[in-house]
């Protein structure tokens, strides 16, 4: 399971204040462990700062390339080694990182701890809500409080051998969602949670349904409730191709006589839940038509990246193809989308 971003950055700024308890002072530094150059690390872990005799500094990220830069390795290794006492440097990882990984390697040989964020509890998960929407200026009772630490919960296995967690980092978002339709003012209802918290998934299946009955107007609805709540334009982009595609290999798999197994494991891995709904929703298109809208899929990631199609116009211009058949988009190609 990837960490739980807010859980993790609580821990970390923990780290940070407990560091700043020794050292007033200290000055706080983040890099992204990506973009560094490898000859820019011995300064940065090194070097002392002009304007405080203490620093605290985070990476975040930096895992992949030092377990595949050899040299990046050497680099840091040596570095770690001659940390200062007035230095806090903390490694934020969002990737799961086993015993053997060579950043947890160097971290332990140069005496560092390696933290593992725990999981939080329902009682924990809804007193971080309840202390965010404090200091967002608005009010949760203990019903608002469940249901959105229900759409925070993150089940994990099989109808066997399942377990439940919660996601600080949703339930976080949802509550920041909620304070700015509200204009930082009131309270949030539980009944204002359940019209307006969908999951992305969810509405982009929703969305799916109103593309197949040729519903224009249902569509579009669907489409601009996610982004007058704030959901990222690339992210519903991305939920969408993946829908899509996911229709196409059910569509192609029907065709074959393929059995389940090719959707429910490998590169797919579909929950059972959700493939007998997407089963159903693929029986609506043809085959040929589901290759029409990747088409058209390809099409809009090729406006956006050329800066030709503004991200969130281009969403409504996509919907608008893909349920008309017409070629809104301007692309230089016919992209006409026959029945479906």
């Amino acid at each position: 399971m990837t960490p739980d971003a807010a859980a993790l950055d609580e821990a970390i700024a923990l780290d940070v204040l407990t560091f700043e308890h020794r050292f007033p002072e200290a000055q706080r530094e983040q890099y992204d462990g990506e973009g560094l150059r490898r000859e820019e690390i011995p300064v940065l872990l090194g070097g002392s700062s002009l304007f405080a005799s203490a620093r605290s500094v985070v990476l975040r990220g930096i895992g992949q390339r030092v377990a595949n830069d050899d040299a990046l390795r050497k680099t840091l290794a040596a570095t770690l080694s001659q940390l200062a006492d007035e230095l806090l440097v903390v490694f934020r990882e969002l990737a799961v990182l086993d015993e053997h990984h060579p950043l947890v390697t160097l971290v332990r040989a140069a005496g560092g701890a390696v933290r593992r964020v725990p999981t939080l509890s329902l009682r924990e998960l809804e007193e971080k809500l309840q202390q965010r929407a404090a200091q967002l200026g608005v009010e949760l009772d203990r019903d608002t409080r469940r249901a959105l630490s229900e759409r925070a919960k993150v089940a994990h296995g099989d109808q066997t051998r399942s377990r439940v967690e919660y996601d600080l980092t949703k339930g976080l978002i949802e509550v920041e969602k909620l304070a700015t339709y509200l204009n930082f003012h009131g309270a949030i209802t539980r009944s204002l949670v359940e019209e307006s918290v969908v999951e992305p998934e969810d509405a982009v299946f929703a969305l799916a349904d109103r593309v197949a009955e040729r519903d224009l107007v249902g569509a579009l609805a669907v489409l601009d409730r996610l982004l007058e709540r704030g959901e990222p334009s690339q992210l519903l982009f991305a939920l969408i191709v993946r829908h899509f595609r996911q229709l196409l290999w059910i569509a192609g798999a029907a065709i074959s006589q393929r059995g389940d197994s090719i959707l429910t494991q490998g590169e797919l891995r579909i929950p059972s839940f959700r493939l007998g709904q997407l089963k159903v929703q693929a029986a609506q298109f043809q085959a040929s038509g589901l290759g029409r809208v990747l088409d058209l899929l390809f099409a809009f990631d090729v406006g956006t990246k050329t800066g030709r199609i503004d991200d969130q116009q281009g969403l409504r211009l996509l919907i608008t193809s893909i349920c008309t058949g017409s070629d809104v988009l301007g692309e230089a190609r016919l992209l006409e989308l026959p029945s479906l």
